[in-house]
Parts: structure tokens; sequence; C-alpha cells
């Protein structure tokens, strides 16, 4: 069995591709990794998952009907409000 081997911009294409389909998996109640780490208040994690997020993905909500926005809001935490709204404004 022959293995191809990828040139550096397949590679880094590939590597995107598997970053956002893990980035976007939901889990039972709908929600991705953003929903958790916007509910817990880890700004730096959202950051760092907002690179592979549309400003659609920021947008959809759980089953509950609620979105990322509405999660650090229940939470208070204003800082993950201020990079989502930088982030689907810009």
């Amino acid at each position: 069995m022959e293995e191809t081997m990828l040139s550096g911009s397949e590679f880094d294409e590939e590597v995107a591709d598997i970053r956002s389909s893990i980035v976007n998996k939901k889990n039972e109640m709908g929600e991705m990794a953003l929903f958790i780490a916007s509910e817990k208040g880890h700004l730096e994690v959202v950051k760092e998952l907002m690179q592979y997020l549309t400003k659609e993905g920021i947008s959809i909500k759980n089953l509950s009907g609620f979105d990322p926005f509405h999660i650090a809001a229940s939470q208070d935490h204003k800082e993950i409000i201020l990079a989502l709204w930088e982030f689907t404004s810009g």
C-alpha cells in the first residue's frame, strides 16, 4: 500500500479542516466547545476557538434556544460577550 505525502499547503488545509470539524462538533444538547468555554468564562479558549468558527457558527443555538452570547451573558462574562461581539461585527 502506497502512502501519499501531502505538500505543506495541502497538509495545513487538512489540519484546518480537522480542527474545524472538531470545534464545530455538537454534543447531545446541541452545544459546541464554544458554549462550554463561554459558560465557564475561559476567554483565551473562546478566542482560540473563534479562529476556526464562522460568524454564523457563533450564532448557532443549542436545543434550549441559547447561543454563546446568551450563555456568556447568563454568567456575566462581559469579556467573552465583547470578544464574541467584536468577532461577529468585524
